[in-house]
């Protein structure tokens, strides 16, 4: 017999179901409401115990016909064994693919394949079905392709089972035949409810019950029409089978609420949406609904976490609720779980999540996958360190973070591991060179057994057996794994804890879903690859559930999967449009006009979406209706990352359906009130937020008030915690401001031990930059971390030190205006190997790459080499200074400064000095970016290098000609569209002669240059204007180095006047995280700087 008992959720269904239970019964629900299907049962039994009644899901049930029969141990291949197997079907197939073969091996893909079996086989659809359909398409070739190639996949998948294992579709059906004749259906009755609808093969399974026994379904009444198609479709089973049926809905003296808004939303709510017949029911006057539904409207995620937090914790403080009493639903889970987690954390609430746990993350599935990549392919570095930095070896934190360095520092990889060190002498002591030595031996010595297994086992079934016994017996896995989760559970981690028990269970799990879809096949290295690649693709297809930690907690779920019990006040989060409720993709396998197709010829798949939805609509239904006490919903009008979000048409219904409700802000931006001082940590965060000046955070609208409250605060801080009252008032007073250090100190930090000072121009320059960023270089001096490649600086370095000695030989040997280009080329690749040879241990002869990279530096190097040889033969060069310094006892004198008693040398080298035959001088600083002068800056004390530079080189004998960037790049020259390529070339490499700076506007000195190699016409200045630049740059100087001397470390740095430079100076700083510079706090400005050239000061 099959009895259908019909039902809106206003009912309690709970209730009838135990008032009119007789003898033994199986009560079968969906897997996730077990938990609370017991609580209700003992509530409405009475019993302390369930004695006749279990409670279970129909594939429990199934299990246990099984087991009857003696198949509980019957192989089955589940989702995650499927997920692998239709990887290698598609794969060994990929080449008979049209459609689909672009797509074939992306994970996606398999996902959606995988989705459609299931779909396929859960409908009860047929090949010869699907064969129909294609052959009654006579318009869409594109749709034919498509299934002709699904019907190949599926057509090789049950090949594949046949013989071997069942599906978990094939399982349903295996039960299903056996439950006419199982005998633990005997003298039990069956009640079946909390579903919303049943699948074929469900069913099926109920109507075979139903030949022996009672079965009873609670059928859920709602406005969707859902409840229809489910009556219909087991009305028309049970005829088929021969099997009564009745029907009957439930007595009206179970309507469980008495809760005007929510009985009059529960009946009318969705009535309203759909334009169903008008409502007997009144509207309740606007007090009772502002009173029993609460929405609100919010800034962003974080502010509606906060609201949410703070209207539960009213309930719970202000009308006794407990936190079982209410349950939060947020499709959103997935981007909004972090912030809602940590706000509710912060209020003290304690949050369990209802979702499923993947475990692809999971430390037991990180340490297997990299350390079947480190071995099996090729010693992939990257992989190693995600294996060690598990924690799952014996090896300690420190020794893996200075591997880890060592080997980003010297680009260890591949069979590098293999062998001893080599690099890097020359920076770790041998203690330490040989502590790294061992940390690479140990490791190479444990992977080396999982490697010879690889070698040795001739199927791919000993190979995961072997692989089984290494993790756990070499690497001792399952108990270092139960240790952390011990660990996790102790510091009140539950759900961390529970994911890392679980996961090792589920990773070995795919393996031996893995031996079953390849086991007899042969192990090879190329077997080892797709190996690999399936195991991957199981672990992403795999989840876990966890179990709330505790009774008195609140639930946080999505509306499909969550199934609390009765509750007293519901809050729903992301009531957004698409979020609530959930859209289906829009697209999958087939396209909207292919499922169309599919509905036009009844085919089951075709209206999955159409169903789906539903259920989304039936689940908003079923969770608004819920509480029995109270209802609160929010929106966000943008989403964490600031783009605009839309409310839900369910917001539109509810004020359709509730004329009189009110929209409230969220309890920030309605502004600092005493909803949000809930407890002492969110009390002392606004309060701080007020007192740091943050009041655009919080909109405060009335000051007055505003003071009271945190009057307030501070009164019960100083009585109650006045330890943490004093922290966090330093904290509020903090402007991030760094107060100079004593004179002493910047002695001890930038003397010389003479008690003497010596600055660079480099380093004058810094200062100014910022003095925070010139103390941490200068006087903290961390130790930076520099990678074993040819990065900027080395190439910098190189290329620097080349064209210097080039330099040096020509100038010493006269050769500037003899010698050909083909002499430089020689003279530069020579220079180039003797430079690069012991370079930081070789590493310019480390690789291709690098080698690469050098073939580079000596193509521009004997390019500017050729340039320079120009530049003095068109000029009256009488002779040229390569790096010479400018310093005590040198040819050129350093700048002299005497500040506070003490003497300050400003020292330095310079890339090249010229004398003219006049006697007049130039410096020329050789740069590879694409530094230029700027005149304001200089006056101002940046960029001033150029000009400290003149101050140490010129003398009465030696006055200025000017002073000038040479700037060392490659050429690139696009020659598409032009007439003459050549000309092009040769115009292109005539900017190369180019020198950009100041130069002095008299006739001699412009001959002397010659013009022609002076680039921006306007920075040819008068002496008088030249020697007023000098004026101010000696100011800076001097100034500077008081500053220095006195002490001052401020966090003050420069940045541009213009829109374009947001971050100055900090944009490549690497002190960030020691400076804490941010621009909320007071003490923290940018300098700023003119960097705009005026006219008005040119000639």
């Amino acid at each position: 017999m099959l009895n259908l008992f019909m039902a809106r959720e206003c009912m309690n269904k709970e209730k009838f179901i135990y008032e009119n239970i007789k003898g033994k019964m199986y009560v079968l629900v969906p897997n996730q409401y077990t938990l609370v299907a017991e609580e209700q049962a003992l509530k409405y039994t009475g019993s302390a115990c369930l004695l006749d009644i279990e409670i279970l899901s129909l594939n429990r049930l199934g299990q246990r016909i099984m087991a009857e029969y003696g198949k509980e141990n019957i192989e089955i291949l589940d989702k995650y064994g499927r997920h692998m197997l239709l990887y290698k079907i598609i794969k060994s197939h990929k080449d008979e693919l049209e459609v689909f073969k672009a797509s074939a091996e992306q994970s996606g893909f398999i996902d959606m394949v995988n989705d459609f079996i299931a779909d396929f086989k859960q409908q009860d659809c047929s090949l010869d079905e699907l064969k129909s359909a294609i052959d009654s398409d006579s318009n869409s070739e594109l749709l034919s392709h498509k299934l002709h190639e699904l019907m190949l996949i599926i057509d090789e998948y049950e090949s594949e089972l046949e013989g071997r294992y069942i599906d978990s579709e094939d399982y349903i059906s295996m039960y299903v035949s056996l439950i006419g004749e199982s005998m633990l259906l005997d003298n039990h009755s069956v009640w079946v409810y909390g579903f919303d609808t049943l699948a074929p093969k469900s069913m099926d399974a109920l109507i075979e019950m139903a030949k022996r026994v009672d079965v009873n379904i609670m059928v859920n009444i709602s406005d969707f029409d859902l409840d229809n198609i489910l009556i219909s479709a087991l009305t028309s089973r049970a005829d088929s089978a021969g099997v009564a049926i009745s029907k009957e809905y439930v007595p009206d003296e179970y309507r469980a609420y008495g809760r005007e808004t929510l009985d009059y939303l529960e009946e009318n709510l969705f009535r309203t949406v759909l334009s169903s017949r008008e409502s007997v029911m009144k509207v309740p006057d606007e007090d009772t609904v502002n009173d029993e539904v609460r929405l609100v409207e919010c800034a962003n995620p974080f502010y509606e976490a906060e609201s949410a937090a703070s209207y539960i914790y009213e309930l719970i403080r202000d009308k006794g609720y407990r936190m079982n009493d209410i349950a939060v639903i947020c499709n959103d889970d997935s981007s909004r779980k972090p912030i809602i987690r940590r706000t509710f954390e912060e209020y003290g609430i304690p949050l369990f999540v209802d979702s499923r746990r993947t475990i692809t993350d999971s430390m037991a599935a990180r340490f297997i996958v990299s350390l079947l990549e480190f071995v099996l392919q090729g010693y992939r570095t990257s992989s190693l360190f995600v294996m060690l930095k598990t924690e799952l070896t014996s090896i300690e934190r420190e020794d893996v973070e200075m591997l880890e360095n060592y080997a980003r520092n010297y680009r260890i990889r591949g069979n590098m591991w293999t062998r001893a060190f080599k690099y890097g002498h020359f920076e770790y002591t041998e203690e330490e060179f040989e502590r790294l030595e061992s940390t690479r031996s140990y490791i190479m010595e444990q992977v080396a057994k999982l490697r010879e297994i690889a070698e040795s086992s001739g199927t791919v079934d000993e190979f995961v057996f072997d692989l089984i016994k290494i993790l756990e017996e070499e690497w001792e896995l399952p108990s270092r794994l139960q240790a952390v989760s011990e660990a996790q559970a102790e510091e009140g981690y539950n759900e961390e804890a529970q994911n890392t028990a679980q996961s090792y269970e589920a990773c070995v799990k795919i393996l031996e879903q893995l031996a079953a879809v390849l086991g007899d096949e042969t192990f090879d290295k190329t077997r080892s690859v797709e190996i690999l690649q399936l195991y991957k693709k199981g672990l992403e297809s795999v989840d876990i559930g966890i179990i709330p930690p505790a009774l008195d907690g609140i639930i946080m779920g999505s509306m499909i999967r969550t199934r609390p019990g009765p509750l007293k006040a519901m809050v729903v989060l992301a009531a957004n449009e698409g979020v609530l409720p959930m859209e289906p993709a829009s697209e999958g396998i087939f396209s909207v006009d292919e499922k169309e197709f599919f509905k036009e010829h009844n085919f089951p798949i075709g209206h999955l979406d159409e169903l789906k939805m539903t259920e989304e609509n039936v689940a908003m239904y079923r969770l608004i209706s819920k509480p029995y006490e109270r209802l609160y919903m929010s929106w966000s009008l943008s989403d964490s990352e600031g783009q605009d979000c839309k409310p839900s048409s369910l917001v539109d219904a509810f004020r359709s359906a509730l004329p009189s409700i009110k929209i409230h802000k969220d309890v920030i931006s309605s502004g600092l009130d005493i909803n949000v001082i809930n407890n002492p940590k969110t009390a002392m965060r606004h309060l701080l937020n007020y007192l740091k000046g943050r009041r655009s955070l919080e909109h405060l609208a009335d000051e007055k008030k505003a003071k009271m409250i945190t009057d307030s605060i501070i009164a019960w801080y100083r009585k109650n915690d006045p330890e943490t009252f004093d922290a966090a008032m330093k904290a509020a007073r903090d402007d991030n401001s760094a107060e100079p250090i004593s004179s002493a100190m910047a002695e001890r930090l930038f003397a010389r031990p003479s008690g003497d000072f010596s600055f660079s121009p480099t380093r004058i320059e810094s200062f100014n930059h910022c003095p925070f960023k010139h103390f941490v270089s200068y006087g903290l001096r961390p130790r930076e971390d520099r990678e074993f490649s040819g990065s900027s600086r080395e190439i910098g370095d190189i290329y620097h030190e080349c064209i210097m000695k080039v330099s040096k030989k020509l100038e010493s040997e006269g050769l500037w205006a003899s010698i050909t280009d083909e002499e430089i080329r020689n003279l530069v690749r020579a220079t180039l190997e003797e430079i690069t040879g012991d370079y930081r241990d070789g590493l310019f002869a480390s690789d291709g790459r690098e080698q690469y990279r050098l073939e580079r530096v000596a193509r521009v190097c004997s390019r500017v080499a050729g340039n320079l040889a120009e530049q003095i033969r068109l000029g009256k060069v009488e002779k040229s200074y390569f790096e010479e310094e400018f310093k005590r006892g040198k040819l050129f004198a350093p700048i002299e400064l005497e500040i506070d008693g003490k003497r300050i040398f400003i020292e330095g080298k310079i890339d090249r000095v010229d004398v003219f035959e006049g006697g007049d001088i130039r410096i020329i600083d050789y740069k590879t970016g694409s530094d230029k002068v700027d005149i304001e800056q200089m006056r101002c004390g940046y960029k001033m290098q150029l000009m400290v530079y003149m101050q140490g080189a010129k003398s009465e004998e030696r006055k200025p000609a000017g002073v000038f960037y040479y700037n060392i790049k490659d050429v690139s020259v696009n020659v598409e569209g032009s007439k003459d390529a050549s000309e092009v070339v040769d115009s292109e490499l005539k900017k190369g002669l180019i020198l950009n700076g100041l130069c002095i506007d008299e006739k001699d000195v412009i001959e002397e240059m010659p013009s022609s190699l002076l680039g921006n016409k306007k920075m040819i200045i008068t002496r008088d204007l030249f020697e007023s630049i000098e004026e101010d740059v000696c100011q800076s100087i001097h100034d500077i180095s008081e500053q220095i001397v006195a002490g001052d470390v401020s966090i003050s740095p420069t940045k541009k006047r213009t829109s374009s430079d947001n971050k100055g100076e900090c944009t490549y700083c690497s002190y960030n995280s020691i400076c804490r510079f941010d621009v909320t706090y007071r003490g923290n400005k940018y300098r700023e700087v003119d960097g705009q050239i005026k006219d008005s000061i040119y000639r």
